[in-house]
Order: C-alpha cells, then structure tokens, then sequence
C-alpha cells in the first residue's frame, strides 16, 4: 500500500494512496536504492502461483525505477518445481556496493523438515553495474 504525505502539514497522519503490486511474499523483504543505476532492488521470495502465495521456493531480485511499478531483474535460487513445503528462502538481507549486490538467506533445503526450519545460510553476490 502507499501512503500520501500532508506536505502542508508534515506532522499529520498519513493517508491511504493506493496499493502497489509487488511480486513478494508475505515474507521479510526490504527495498534498496542505489544511486549508481538510479534504481531500486529488493531480494523476495517471488510469487509465481496464486494457489500456494506463501511458498518461498523461489528467491528473486526485483528492481524499479520508482518503487511502484516493479520487474524481475534475476532469480537467484529456483526450486520452483520442488515441495514447497519442504524448501524456503526467506528473511534476506543485502547491500549494494561497487555495482554488486551482497546478500545473506535464511535457508531450509536439501532435507530440513519445513521450508521454514533453515538449515543453511546462503551467502551471495549478483552484479548490478550493467543496468
């Protein structure tokens, strides 16, 4: 959902705008700038089929020109075609530095008992710079 701001009035309460679509999960995400491409990612568990909405099997970067209207840019680990109750790849944080993305996922695969219960960290890097 976005919000508007009372720019005559800063201090005021924030009013309902309109929502925005966002191929995200109801998983942890955050959204990022980066000055150098002018645009701004975030890392989410995608969203791929309506039905299962709360899978997190998919672990995909998104980017935006506005933070409004966002496109895939890569999927970093695909296991759309696995139990989706038995892989997760949830609560990442990154940064960007020197045209890279750093990113750190929270992971339960190859054998964890829910797509929940991480039994890995995955630890990576994508290049950002070509955009």
């Amino acid at each position: 959902m976005a919000y508007a701001v009372n720019t005559d009035d800063p201090a005021a309460p924030l009013t309902y705008s309109h929502c925005i679509e966002f191929p995200g999960n109801n998983a942890k995400f955050e959204i990022q700038f980066d000055e150098k491409t002018a645009r701004y990612y975030a890392i989410v568990s995608r969203i791929t089929d309506e039905e299962h909405r709360g899978a997190r099997n998919i672990l995909s970067i998104l980017t935006s020109k506005d933070a409004e209207n966002w496109e895939l840019f890569a999927d970093i680990m695909n296991c759309g075609d696995e139990d989706p109750q038995k892989i997760g790849f949830q609560y990442v944080d990154f940064f960007i530095e020197n045209g890279k993305i750093y990113y750190l996922c929270r992971t339960a695969m190859n054998g964890a008992d829910t797509f929940h219960n991480s039994n890995y960290s995955i630890f990576g890097t994508r290049d950002i710079a070509s955009l």
